[in-house]
């Protein structure tokens, strides 16, 4: 939930979605994104690693 709480803060997310089985997230977005600044907010979190 952390993830998706994240995401949905981040100015261009449409969605988030999160399998937690799989590990794996999809996040749906606009044109102008900025993956790098969300990939530092989620490891910020703690417990997460992003790959891209």
């Amino acid at each position: 939930m952390l993830i998706e709480e994240v995401c949905s803060e981040m100015p261009g997310v449409k969605s988030c979605v999160v399998d937690f089985k799989t590990g794996k997230t999809v996040i749906e977005h606009e044109g102008k994104f900025d993956l790098k600044k969300l990939k530092k907010e989620i490891e910020a979190l703690g417990e997460y690693k992003v790959q891209l």
